[in-house]
């Protein structure tokens, strides 16, 4: 059997808009329309924080300068004349995702065509701040992701504020 590339089911996701802080929750309303029978294995929520942040610092390299110098009979060598030390700016941009926390709200459940279901899920807010908070910029989103038997899973992502 195949993978149905069609959406299987239409998703609703609301909660308050508003900026939250560490250690608190999300109240989430998901709301679940099947558009054909379909057999959902899990759904959760998740919210994730993107970190953006850019590095600056100094790399010192060394140029030499090398000559040849003649000998008596026509041989040679080449000696090292002056080494000159260079210092020049490096930068890295670095992004990391990290998954903050995780609910599910539906494992193994049949759905119904033409049924809507609703889903209140409470998802904690770590108290811990992320790895790179006193030096990144951070994008919050609440991600749900969907695993549909015999369909392509679906994920949509919602921007959510949280306070560090």
């Amino acid at each position: 059997m195949g993978v149905s590339l069609l959406k299987p089911v239409d998703i609703e996701v609301s909660f308050d808009s508003r900026a939250y802080s560490l250690g608190e929750h999300i109240d989430v309303k998901c709301k679940v329309y099947a558009k054909i029978d379909c057999h959902v294995r899990e759904a959760r929520l998740e919210l994730v924080v993107e970190e953006r942040w850019v590095e600056r610092y100094g790399v010192t390299s060394t140029d030499h300068v090398m000559q040849h110098v003649p000998g008596m009979y026509g041989e040679g060598y080449v000696a090292e004349t002056g080494a000159f030390p260079k210092t020049r700016m490096q930068v890295d941009e670095h992004v990391t995702s990290t998954l903050n926390n995780s609910v599910a709200f539906i494992w193994d459940k049949s759905l119904e065509r033409g049924k809507t279901y609703v889903f209140s899920v409470r998802v904690p807010i770590d108290p811990h701040e992320p790895p790179h908070a006193g030096r990144a910029e951070m994008k919050w989103g609440l991600k749900v992701r969907v695993d549909i038997a015999g369909a392509k899973d679906l994920t949509e992502l919602h921007e959510v504020s949280v306070l560090v």
